[in-house]
């Protein structure tokens, strides 16, 4: 099964950035004006031509044979990926950058960092329109105009990395690695990392909640490697743990955690999802999908082959129906009874996949390894790569 440091490889990526919107003259534009904020109030640093390539060659389909980057076209992959207001797709990838599809063609953003890969990855755009992206050197904003780095100060930083213990200092010069986000009922958003805890923005600081007076972690909880994030319908946040430290809830300031020890199948958590009626279901490491009542959890894929399979990603689909992307078999609807299975047989591109991507008339996107991305219509799988299997 995958180690801590495979997933890292996994899920901490790609890219630099740009416009939802507008053509390429319109982005390289953005380019040239671009800034990026330091960590010293009042400087800015500005970011050269250079240091950013937007791929003037628009696509039909994909292929990254052409990309920038140091990845592995076999072990690389499309891991994540979400719709923006103007039903533009994003996925980040593994070393290749980010990728934005309109409907038509695809853009391909890169950056060569200090650690000359691309390392930067989007994660959401908020109720604002701007879109976040995670990077191995700290988390950035754009605003269609402007690139913003959001500061964390060395104070917190410091404070939280002496709680934690860990050494992530020396393996990113200082800097803290953003992995997931989601954005909550009220407009904050909350932030993942690899290994610094978890970060909360109101709109004009970033506060790791391990910082916070008066937190309740009676088990020292850690909060390290967040892959996932979900707000439920009564406003508690959901925080799922690759770091063994299972499915963690928190609620005003106090953490607990949900692990084997409570009746939870693993304390390996990937993915998760809240349906309507207000379960959380839960994706873990090898021991496949379980679903959270409020009471006690259940094993859903018990007498699946599901039962011992790493659950990457879940989505429900148009009608109501709910979606598990798997490490090596393929992807799984269930319809509330029981199991469908879709793999390369079906048109499916591999059957390692890591991210579900549900487009606003209804059509799922699929990311996996190989660099693949096929869209499913709910009938046939069409392959959008090239070059790349």
């Amino acid at each position: 099964m995958l180690n801590y440091n495979r997933v890292y490889i996994f899920i901490v990526l790609s890219v630099f950035i740009t416009s939802c919107q507008g053509q390429s003259k319109t982005e390289q534009q953005a380019v040239n004006q671009m800034k990026v904020s330091s960590a010293g109030p009042g400087k800015q640093q500005e970011v050269t031509r250079s240091e950013i390539k937007i791929d003037s060659a628009r696509q039909s389909k994909l292929d990254f044979s052409l990309a920038d980057g140091n990845f592995d076209k076999v072990y690389g992959n499309v891991h994540n990926g979400f719709q923006d207001k103007a039903r533009n797709l994003w996925f980040g990838t593994t070393g290749a950058g980010t990728i934005r599809y309109d409907g038509k063609v695809f853009t391909h953003f890169s950056a060569k960092d200090k650690l000359n890969n691309n390392s930067l990855t989007p994660l959401l755009e908020d109720k604002l329109g701007n879109i976040w992206f995670g990077t191995a050197d700290g988390l950035y904003r754009y605003d269609t105009k402007t690139f913003t780095r959001i500061p964390i100060a060395d104070t917190e930083r410091n404070n939280v990395q002496s709680f934690i213990g860990n050494t992530s200092r020396k393996r990113n010069g200082g800097s803290v690695s953003f992995i997931s986000a989601m954005q909550d009922k009220r407009g904050n958003i909350w932030f993942g990392t690899e290994l610094n805890g978890v970060y909360c923005y109101d709109g004009k600081t970033l506060t790791n909640i391990l910082s916070k007076k008066g937190i309740i972690n009676t088990s020292g909880l850690r909060l390290n490697a967040i892959i996932s994030i979900v707000e439920d319908r009564n406003g508690i946040i959901w925080f799922a743990s690759w770091n063994n430290e299972g499915l963690v809830r928190y609620e005003g300031n106090s953490l607990i955690s949900y692990t084997q020890k409570v009746g939870l199948g693993d304390n390996m958590i990937y993915s998760l999802l809240e349906d309507e009626a207000g379960n959380i279901w839960i994706g873990t490491r090898d021991h496949g999908v379980w679903r959270y009542d409020g009471k006690s959890f259940t094993n859903i894929s018990e007498q699946t082959d599901l039962k011992d399979e790493a659950i990457y990603s879940i989505e429900k689909d148009k009608n109501g129906n709910i979606w598990f992307s798997t490490q090596s078999k393929g992807v799984w609807r269930f319809d509330g009874k029981s199991f469908a299975n879709f793999t390369t047989k079906d048109g499916l591109v591999n059957n390692s996949v890591f991210c579900i991507v549900k487009e606003n008339n209804g059509n799922l996107w699929f990311g996996t390894r190989g660099m693949g991305l096929c869209r499913y219509d709910g009938k046939t799988f069409t392959d959008f790569t090239k070059n790349n299997h």
